[in-house]
């Protein structure tokens, strides 16, 4: 089964919940398991080591990231860079009235900016297609 990593911050998690719930709906449609590691997994600050241990592991068994980057989050910001390392597509996404980055739109395959939930669905189906698509060709 496809797969992929869904990284939010984790601070960010609660605010982007119908962002997330819209993620997980696009995704399931496409039979593509979400993986979103902040609701997956609950580590201690303690276990900070552990966290990006597992977190490395998870995104090395994924098919791509959906990164939403709307807030600025350095973890988030880690994953996508090893994400792009290990040449997996990255989804950008982010609210339309969030500033663009640089940095994540250098290195993301695809980029998806929405003002509402409705239109991060219609807009990140015609780029889960795709990638499910080039998946299959693959």
């Amino acid at each position: 089964m496809t797969s992929a990593y869904v990284a939010i911050a984790v601070n960010s998690r609660e605010e982007l919940s119908p962002v997330v719930e819209a993620i997980k709906q696009v995704l399931k449609f496409y039979n593509v398991e979400p993986i979103i590691f902040v609701d997956r997994y609950s580590l201690s600050s303690a276990d900070h080591s552990a966290m990006m241990e597992l977190a490395l592991h998870t995104l090395d068994h994924t098919d791509f990231v959906i990164a939403e980057v709307s807030e600025q989050a350095i973890g988030v910001g880690i994953e996508i860079g090893y994400a792009a390392a290990k040449n997996k597509p990255i989804v950008y996404v982010r609210r339309a009235d969030a500033p663009f980055s640089t940095t994540v739109g250098g290195i993301a395959s695809h980029s998806v900016v929405y003002a509402t939930e409705t239109e991060l669905h219609t807009k990140l189906s015609h780029t889960i297609e795709q990638l499910v698509r080039q998946k299959a060709h693959r």
